[in-house]
């Protein structure tokens, strides 16, 4: 299962160009990271995990450099 992907599918296009808009890259970029074709930088991973409001967070996204919240809670942090 591809979170990024599964994200993408269950959102308009208006509202993908607003995210990708608002995490300041382009609807192209941020379709290209979700599909895998593309790596997220650090930052840009950080800023879309904002644009969507944790819908789509940046332990998904770079899982290389973030664990997901639960193993961070339990003191594990990357």
């Amino acid at each position: 299962m591809n979170d990024a992907r599964d994200f993408l599918a269950g959102r308009s296009g208006t509202e993908l160009s607003a995210i990708a808009h608002a995490a300041g890259t382009s609807l192209c970029h941020l379709r290209n990271i979700c599909y895998g074709q593309k790596r997220a930088g650090p930052e840009l991973a950080l800023r879309i995990e904002r644009a969507t409001v944790g819908a789509l967070p940046r332990h998904r996204l770079r899982p290389d450099l973030w664990r997901p919240p639960a193993a961070e809670s339990r003191g594990n942090p990357l």
